[in-house]
Formats: structure tokens, C-alpha cells, sequence
């Protein structure tokens, strides 16, 4: 946890850095080895291979602390420790108004972020709708301040991953960014199984 501010007349406001944690682990759109990895995923990173079935989801390779399930559900390179180190956390900066901060963490174009915060790190709420990530990444406003004018003595951040399919053709949006298809066709599958 990091404390944001250091002034004595503002109590501190315990921030936990944002992690992007797993709505759920859901089995891959387009999987014809039936290992419940993305095959977009695995092709990315095995020259263009599926991964052979010694390959398990519950593997990590890179002992960053991400299981081979969950790099695919994200995305994120199942051989590099140097990323994500088991999170992705984001930088979360002070403004200069009180309460305001912005926050910002790398993304996945075609992945949803849900921004999500606690006082009490069991009760999870909704900041805003989710996002569909355009670029590699994304920052937004967080204003902390309360309606009467205080700001919660603790505070925790976090952000969800999830999938979308926008036009219900079997391939994420994530995995048709990978192969350049528009997330919006729904003739984007077509021939994907014979490559």
C-alpha cells in the first residue's frame, strides 16, 4: 500500500496499487487444441504454433507468479518475469486538487478494464462503465472526495480484466486485434482454423 499524502493536516489515504485481476477464467473463443488458451495467444508467442498438450494452464514458465491460463486470458507474454511480475500495476498520481488523482496502466487493444474501488478491500464497486481498450494504455480522473467535502482515511484501486466478442463470430476482440480483423464483421473467423 502507498500513502499519497505526506502533509500532517491531511490523513493519510492508503492506496493499494491497482491490479488487473481476472473476472473470471473463461475458456478461449477460438480453441481447436481444446487446452482452454487462446490459440491467437498461443500462436503469438510459439512461432506461430499451437503450444503442444505438455503445455499445461497451470504452468508458469516465467515464475512471475501468472499461470499459463491466466498470461492468455491477459494477453500477456508467458516466458518474460520482467512483465507483468504476477500484476500489472499502474501509476496512480496526486493532483493538485484535493481527492483528484489520474491513473493510468498499460492495456491490451481489444481488452475490457473495469475500474473498481474499496474502503474496506471486500466490498467492490464500479467506477464508471468498462473499457474497451483502443491503445496500449489508458489513464482516467478519479475524484476521492466525498459529497461533504472529506476524503476516505483509506482508499483501494483496482482494475478487472475481462473479454469482449462485439460482433459474436466466436473471436475476442483482443484476438482479432492480433490478426488485424475488425472486432465489428462478423465474417472475421472465416479461415482462422486453417492457419
Amino acid at each position: 500500500m502507498k500513502s499519497l499524502f505526506n502533509s500532517s493536516k491531511l490523513r493519510a489515504l492508503s492506496v493499494l496499487a491497482v491490479h488487473l485481476l481476472l473476472l473470471s477464467s473463461s475458456q478461449a473463443n477460438l480453441d481447436v487444441n481444446a487446452n482452454n488458451l487462446s490459440d491467437f495467444w498461443e500462436k503469438q508467442y510459439n512461432n506461430g504454433n499451437l503450444f503442444p498438450n505438455t503445455f499445461l494452464t497451470t504452468a508458469d514458465p516465467d515464475q512471475d507468479g501468472w499461470n499459463n491460463l491466466t498470461e492468455s486470458y491477459t494477453g500477456t507474454d508467458p516466458f518474460s518475469s520482467t512483465s507483468p511480475n504476477g500484476f500489472v500495476t499502474t501509476d496512480l498520481i496526486r493532483s493538485l486538487t484535493y481527492g483528484a488523482y489520474t491513473l493510468e496502466w498499460p492495456t491490451k487493444i481489444g481488452k475490457v478494464y473495469q475500474v473498481q474501488y474499496s474502503q474496506n478491500l471486500t466490498n467492490w464497486s464500479n467506477l464508471g462503465d468498462p473499457i474497451i481498450a483502443t491503445t496500449t494504455s489508458h489513464s482516467i480522473g478519479i475524484n476521492a472526495t466525498q459529497p461533504d467535502t472529506s476524503v476516505p482515511p483509506k482508499l483501494f484501486w483496482r482494475v478487472t480484466i475481462s473479454d469482449t466478442d462485439s460482433d459474436g463470430d466466436g473471436l475476442t476482440d483482443a484476438e482479432e486485434s492480433v490478426i488485424g480483423a475488425n472486432p465489428q464483421e462478423k465474417n472475421s473467423l472465416l479461415g482462422i482454423h486453417d492457419h
